[in-house]
């Protein structure tokens, strides 16, 4: 990739958007609590955590170019203090300090996982005021048992678990795919166990796409979180 040398601008314009939503979460979350006093389920609803894939393969091209969004010094203590702020919901000052411990060793597959928690984040903040969905630096092999001794250590009742993710050159095309578990505790079962994929060929407006990875990243992100709402809506509609 000839803009390699620039992606390291790509990469805090892509985190700043990503802080961007969270803060657009967090202010429909206040939003919503001044109109909802009180909620008809108790504890966070929901209560969700995301993993770190447990599995990571790319060839040696996808490698060189992803090795770019590599970062151990994107939080600054303005960043942190700002980000902490005072006044936050106890559910959001939990979300808050588990996504900068999150963000303290950056790459590529964080960021989607980022990117995915922020976007559920945002999608449920209007109706859940006390959500609780933050990303952790965990791996899980994806059996039940291995997700029901997460689910429990943390106390949550959703995981999302991503079992593998692949980044790759096939046919001239940078492709991207990601193995998706989301393991419910209550029931316990997965209520969603899919393959997500998407290549730079369905990028049909690239000239608006500074940066191919981070665009598919957001893409793939956008079409997970669809599925998981719809898993984690129909469970709560199900059980009030």
């Amino acid at each position: 990739m000839s803009e390699g040398a620039e992606m390291p601008l790509h990469f805090f314009k892509f985190f700043d958007a990503m802080k961007s939503l969270l803060c657009a979460a967090l202010a429909l979350s206040f939003l919503g609590h001044q109109q909802k006093k009180a909620f008809a389920q108790h504890g966070n609803v929901p209560s969700v955590i995301a993993l770190y894939p447990n599995e990571i393969e790319t060839d040696s091209l996808a490698a060189t170019e992803l090795k770019n969004y590599e970062n151990e010094k994107a939080i600054t203590e303005d960043f942190r203090k700002g980000f902490l702020r005072e006044g936050l919901a106890p559910n959001w000052k939990i979300i808050r300090q588990n996504e900068l411990a999150f963000m303290e060793h950056q790459d590529f597959f964080s960021m989607l996982v980022l990117t995915i928690t922020h976007e559920l984040t945002y999608k449920e903040a209007d109706n859940r005021t006390n959500l609780l969905i933050y990303p952790i630096k965990e791996r899980c092999a994806g059996s039940l048992l291995a997700n029901k001794k997460i689910a429990d250590h943390n106390k949550i009742s959703w995981v999302i678990n991503f079992l593998k993710a692949e980044a790759r050159m096939v046919e001239g095309k940078r492709r991207l795919t990601i193995s998706v578990q989301l393991y419910n505790a209550v029931s316990p079962r997965f209520f969603l166990d899919k393959k997500f994929s998407i290549d730079s060929g369905s990028l049909t407006e690239l000239e608006n796409c500074q940066e191919i990875w981070g665009c598919l990243s957001q893409q793939l992100a956008t079409s997970v979180v669809i599925d998981l709402m719809d898993k984690i809506e129909r469970n709560i509609r199900l059980n009030r």
